[in-house]
């Protein structure tokens, strides 16, 4: 890195008025060889909400040496704007789709194959009658057999992915209820569905950053578990009994 070394560690109560960057976790071992002089580092906090492990050691060496900005990218909490109620109104009435529907279809390709399987597994520990196809393929098969009882989740970002797109567009021909997770309202997804949520893959790396989608559907999650709160707390009872002593656990 060919920048001057930074002054003494110091503990800042504020940010200083000094341009900071981004952290990304692949440059920390030159960060701390080199020490550049920068005003900041900023992190998004939805990294970090783990507990411990090799994350929040690389963080906790940071802070030692530089003031640390953490930025929250779920919801509207925190800004400067109110709380985004109409948001939270979408999101409940979303919620009580996901019930009433006699199938869920979460159709996506490519890297967003992982937001799939990701919704597929969480929202299947409610036992919600949820599939996720991400090949053109099963896409095309399953869509094909939708309904007006269905509830379809379109993920494609920037252009749109063909498979996906199309399969959005098959699935609302034959009645079912679509919902599009993209990054901006020129996307063919915002065209083709009800209704479309809107989540930020861009990062200052060459590569997209799932934060804000995953941040989204988190959001969905937890709305799901709080509309049929009973239901959830019992699965959550269950979950952690099994935790404790269920066989599919290492143990000595």
């Amino acid at each position: 890195m060919n920048v001057s070394p930074c002054p003494p560690p110091r503990i800042a109560a504020t940010l200083p008025a000094r341009a900071g960057v981004g952290f990304k976790p692949e440059h920390f071992n030159d960060i701390r060889a080199a020490r550049p002089n920068i005003g900041f580092f900023e992190v998004h906090a939805e990294n970090y909400m783990g507990d411990g492990g090799p994350p929040h050691r690389r963080l906790e060496a940071l802070r030692a040496d530089y003031p640390l900005s953490l930025h929250g990218v779920a919801l509207s909490i925190g800004s400067p704007r109110p709380l985004d109620r109409e948001h939270l109104r979408r999101l409940a009435a979303l919620a009580k789709r996901v019930y009433e529907a006699r199938s869920i279809l979460v159709l996506a390709g490519d890297l967003a194959e992982s937001l799939a399987h990701y919704f597929e597994y969480q929202l299947g520990i409610l036992a919600l009658p949820i599939v996720a196809a991400t090949s053109a393929g099963r896409i095309a098969h399953l869509t094909r057999g939708a309904n007006k009882q269905d509830l379809v989740f379109a993920i494609s970002f920037r252009r749109g992915l063909r498979q996906t797109v199309e399969g959005a567009q098959l699935a609302r021909s034959r009645g079912a209820y679509c919902v599009g997770i993209t990054d901006t309202y020129l996307s063919p997804l915002a065209q083709e569905c009800h209704e479309v949520f809107l989540a930020s893959i861009e990062s200052p790396s060459f590569i997209a950053s799932y934060t804000a989608p995953i941040a989204l559907f988190n959001a969905i999650l937890a709305t799901c578990g709080e509309f049929r709160r009973e239901r959830t707390l019992s699965v959550a009872r269950a979950i952690t009994e099994e935790q404790r002593a269920g066989s599919r656990w290492y143990g000595d």
